[in-house]
């Protein structure tokens, strides 16, 4: 019998749980200093729910469970259910850290069970929302250790807009952003091939190519899309400039990519992604649905940004070249012998109630297998406790990686070890 993991997903042993905890909790401390509050949803969802609006990629990537019911392949979705059947004080800004599940094929760095950071703001139409959205997922990135990353926007409405301008019809449209959505995976080339074969006729690849390729820098990348000269075209343009604009004030500046898409169907205006190279993937993308939320009930306009948890984590591995992953247990409580467990306990205990990590042996070890297991652990500090250390109160406190040692109070060995 094969009992293994499926395929696609994995397990995640202790040191491991602390790295991706590191960072799940310093993304979680930033979003709730830009005041976003906590926000969950079931993994399972009807089917009707997931595939209101996930488009024809999406739909083949849903796992789907008896009963009509499928796992959540995003955080938005069920965000859009729910804002679209209850009533919140707007604009209602929720974060959400949890696992989404994609029935694609695996490859290094993609997993059928992945964790996304998701950021929304529910209510506003206001560029403010995507100016915030940016600067506190820039914030993430730096706390982490990742400064100078690469922010790059652009608009639906702009895509809209050319495709009307060259004769690409909505039959056609889904087809070309697919394709657009691959610059950077595909050379130019190859992305042209792709979309003859989609049926998409060879002056309007040329105009497409011709529009995206001739816009480097913000003012240029805005002057082209002025030159569409349609009404969604000059809205775009707008929205794009109070961006920027507002971004400024944060000190980060965005850059207009008008080959940018993302691949979700749900996405009406504005569309972002952080990189942290250019031969890297985004390690952050979002935009705005406006029109999600109706599909549920109530008119909304909303935008959002998430965070690739699986992505960063590799990064920071990658980055310190090694796990880091130090164990929370700071002290080890060692027991001389039986006749000190008791003291041992209440030792224990005493450092514990004083905010310190604390370990106390719970196989009746010697105390040399029990300095053993402490320094295979990656523990700091051993705790000795004997007949002495019990008569006394103390507890003598073992530096284990100098070897040094002093008897000490539990008050004392709090200000020699310190807290987590």
């Amino acid at each position: 019998m094969d009992f293994s993991v499926p395929k696609g997903m994995r397990d995640f042993l202790p040191q491991e749980m602390r790295e991706r905890e590191e960072v799940i909790d310093s993304i979680r401390s930033t979003f709730r200093l830009y005041g976003y509050a906590p926000f969950d949803t079931p993994a399972v969802e009807k089917m009707e729910t997931l595939q209101r609006k996930g488009g024809e990629e999406i739909e083949g990537q849903i796992f789907k469970i008896e009963g009509g019911l499928g796992l959540r392949f995003d955080l938005t979705v069920p965000l859009a259910r729910v804002c679209g059947g209850k009533q919140f004080s707007l604009p209602f800004k929720r974060y959400a850290i949890a696992p989404v599940w994609r029935r694609e094929e695996p490859q290094k760095g993609r997993f059928r069970e992945f964790y996304q950071a998701d950021i929304d703001v529910v209510g506003s139409a206001s560029a403010e929302c995507e100016a915030e959205l940016l600067a506190c997922a820039n914030e993430c990135l730096e706390r982490l250790g990742f400064a100078n990353a690469a922010i790059k926007i652009n608009s639906r409405k702009v895509l809209d807009a050319l495709c009307e301008k060259i004769g690409v019809g909505e039959e056609k449209k889904g087809a070309l952003m697919r394709s657009l959505d691959k610059i950077g995976k595909l050379d130019g080339e190859e992305i042209r091939k792709e979309m003859e074969r989609k049926g998409i006729g060879k002056q309007e690849i040329d105009g497409v190519f011709g529009f995206i390729e001739g816009a480097k820098g913000n003012e240029k990348a805005l002057a082209k899309i002025r030159e569409i000269g349609t009404k969604k075209a000059l809205e775009a343009e707008s929205e794009l400039s109070a961006v920027l604009c507002a971004c400024k004030d944060y000190g980060i500046t965005p850059q207009i990519d008008l080959s940018l898409v993302r691949g979700l169907a749900y996405y009406t205006g504005t569309v972002f992604e952080i990189k942290l190279s250019e031969d890297m993937g985004s390690v952050a993308g979002g935009g705005r649905y406006d029109s999600l939320i109706s599909l549920f009930g109530k008119r909304l306009p909303a935008v959002g940004i998430s965070l690739g948890i699986e992505r960063l984590i590799a990064l920071l591995r990658e980055k310190r070249k090694e796990s880091k992953g130090a164990p929370y247990t700071k002290v080890f409580v060692a027991c001389v012998n039986e006749k000190a467990r008791d003291y041992a306990r209440k030792a224990a205990g005493e450092l514990r109630s004083r905010g310190i990590c604390t370990e106390i042996d719970l196989m009746g070890r010697n105390l040399g297998r029990q300095m053993e297991y402490a320094n295979s652990a990656g523990i700091a500090f051993a705790a000795v406790v004997g007949e002495k250390e019990k008569k006394e109160g103390k507890i003598t406190l073992r530096d284990l990686k100098s070897g040094k040692e002093k008897m000490v109070s539990v008050e004392e060995a709090e200000e020699i070890i310190g807290k987590d």
